[in-house]
């Protein structure tokens, strides 16, 4: 039972993964051109659009991040990377877009005062996936989906 779940949650997480971003060969990197290639490839899959000038400062960024992908799934490591949606960005603009505020908040409990807490709370009611949904848009919206059809599965085999 449990080697079944596994292995739906496995296979769930893949699919999600190859969905999302793009993997990359060789040859893919062996020129500049198919490095280009590459990128414009990378660009229309995920909808990314830039002026001219832009875009050739965006590549210097984006074959930084391939190279390093390459050479990182050439080592004999349990996992592999591939170019996601942040695939021409550089690591600090990453952190700027992706932790921004969180640094701010350590060490503060926003409900240390709070006193009237019930049980149990419905979150449908408090429509918390419908606003992750809006916020993190396509993505999230899977991963949520995902993430309940798991939890029925667990549900259903009672794990």
């Amino acid at each position: 039972m449990r080697r079944a779940f596994l292995f739906a949650a496995v296979h769930v997480a893949l699919a999600f993964a190859t969905a999302t971003s793009i993997p990359i060969t060789g040859d893919d990197i062996a020129s500049e051109e198919k490095l280009w290639d590459l990128y414009e490839r990378w660009q229309s899959h995920h909808g990314v659009s830039r002026s001219v000038d832009e875009k050739r400062i965006r590549f210097d960024i984006f074959k930084e991040n391939a190279n390093y992908v390459f050479a990182s799934n050439k080592r004999a490591k349990p996992y592999k990377l591939s170019l996601n949606k942040f695939g021409d960005l550089a690591r600090e603009e990453f952190k700027r877009t992706t932790l921004s505020g969180s640094a701010s908040l350590k060490g503060c409990f926003l409900y240390k005062n709070v006193t009237n807490v019930t049980p149990t709370v419905d979150r449908r009611q408090k429509e918390v996936a419908q606003k992750a949904r809006k916020i993190w848009g396509p993505e999230m919206q899977r991963g949520i989906s995902a993430s309940e059809g798991l939890r029925g599965i667990a549900k259903k085999l009672h794990l």
